[in-house]
């Protein structure tokens, strides 16, 4: 059986919420891009960074390969909230492009 533990965050000033699957396995955050327009990314969340005053964009690409799919996108910082906890400007990826996550109910 295949098990995700999965939880709700925000990203971004104000907050934009976003459900993730907290892996054990890695140590990358990432979520949708309003610039991704994969087919993937049209049936999920996708962070509106024009919409946060704490956005801070870099000049970082990244790659990411799982069993279950792929991504690239940029490497970007803004405020991440889980629950009371909050790291201000926190790197996580945005993606650009993803294939493979069609169908899945998380949103990164």
């Amino acid at each position: 059986r295949d098990l995700v533990y999965m939880g709700n965050i925000t990203i971004g000033t104000p907050p934009q919420e976003f459900q993730v699957v907290f892996d054990t396995a890695s140590s990358d955050l990432w979520v949708p891009s309003d610039f991704c327009t994969s087919p993937a990314c049209s049936t999920h969340v996708r962070f509106r960074h024009l919409q946060s005053s704490t956005f801070r964009l870099t000049n970082k690409t990244f790659r990411i390969t799982y069993g279950s799919g792929r991504m690239k996108g940029v490497v970007v910082h803004d405020t991440v909230r889980i629950g009371n906890l909050v790291s201000t400007d926190q790197p996580f990826g945005l993606s650009v492009e993803e294939y493979g996550f069609e169908g899945r109910i998380y949103d990164g």
